[in-house]
């Protein structure tokens, strides 16, 4: 009775213990699951925050794509001008030497003409030589002529005084000059805006190349060549022009004396009425 006793109380510990066991083990696993579950809402709330994170970076990856291809637009123009400049200092070199050639055979023309013109004043005095002795001719004619009008005058004056009916005057018609002057009007190019209530911001300014990339584009009636108005808050910046025109974005130069240091990100742009 005794052994049995004592089986019986070892059971029963054993049972307890078990329990306990279980309940412990049902609790860890109990916490367990519910950190599993907070982790997999962090996790969910972080992939969504992952998603937007991406859609922005999409956008901004697109807006630095379309930038890029502005500024390679603007490399290529300066790569041209510099290429065009080497040509003209090709060319300048060229027309330097050409020049000298033209300078030198200037020389020897003027050499010769100077000649010719030594002659030609030697040949002048005797033909003022000579018209000066055919004008004292001329003159002298003058005189006698004039003498006899004279001389017809006063026999006029005695015929009316006779009471003899008087001829009639001659009738002498000085010739005019009518100056005409053509001319023209020639008007300027008038550039009309062809949305005037657009307004945009300026994206990024390139204070090396001196020019500025903004928010609108063909989408908003830009076209090239378009005056657009840049203002912070109120107050009026200055006017640049446009070169370049995307989709959604253009790309504009300083019209001086407004410079680049002038202007931040995200200034307003409207366009010029």
């Amino acid at each position: 009775m005794g052994k049995f006793g004592q089986s019986g109380k070892a059971l029963t510990f054993i049972l307890i213990v078990f329990v306990v066991l279980l309940i412990s083990v049902t609790g860890i696993s109990l916490f367990f699951f519910l950190k599993e579950i907070d982790a997999r809402q962090a996790a969910e709330a972080q992939v969504d925050q992952l998603k937007s994170v991406e859609a922005k970076l999409n956008t901004d990856l697109k807006t630095a794509q379309e930038q890029i291809t502005l500024l390679d637009e603007k490399k290529r123009e300066a790569e041209e001008k510099i290429e065009s400049l080497l040509q003209e200092v090709d060319l300048q070199k060229t027309a330097k030497e050409e020049v000298q050639k033209q300078n030198l055979a200037l020389q020897d023309n003027l050499q010769k003409e100077t000649q010719a013109k030594e002659e030609i004043r030697s040949r002048l005095s005797q033909d003022l030589q000579a018209a000066q002795d055919k004008y004292n001719s001329v003159k002298s004619d003058l005189d006698k002529a004039l003498a006899r009008a004279k001389e017809l005058e006063q026999a006029k004056s005695q015929i009316q005084a006779q009471g003899m009916p008087d001829s009639d005057s001659p009738i002498v018609v000085l010739p005019t000059m009518e100056t005409t002057s053509e001319g023209g009007i020639q008007l300027e190019k008038i550039v009309v805006n062809p949305n005037p209530n657009s307004k945009g911001r300026v994206i990024s300014v390139d204070s090396d190349t001196d020019f500025v990339i903004v928010s609108l584009g063909e989408k908003d009636g830009i076209v090239k060549g378009a005056l657009l108005s840049i203002f912070r808050g109120e107050s009026y910046l200055g006017d640049v022009k446009v070169s370049r025109v995307l989709a959604e974005m253009s790309a504009a130069d300083f019209v001086p004396p407004f410079k680049s240091q002038n202007v931040k990100k995200d200034d307003q742009v409207v366009v010029k009425k």
